[in-house]
């Protein structure tokens, strides 16, 4: 066994939940400053990139 595997290494999915948690953040912060919808929609769209980078497809 050399460790590698097909999986996605852990060192690239923890920027990727970085990413998430990050996204999430703005979408909130976005949210309770009241921006426009223009802004809100670049949120949300960073959001779902990246879950759906990582398969969380809701």
């Amino acid at each position: 066994m050399t460790g590698k595997t097909s999986r996605p290494s852990l060192l690239r999915l923890i920027p990727l939940l970085l990413r998430i948690k990050l996204a999430r953040l703005l979408l909130l912060l976005a949210r309770v400053l009241d921006y426009d919808a223009f802004v809100m929609r670049q949120a949300r769209r960073l959001v779902d990139a990246a879950e759906h980078g990582m398969g969380m497809r809701r």
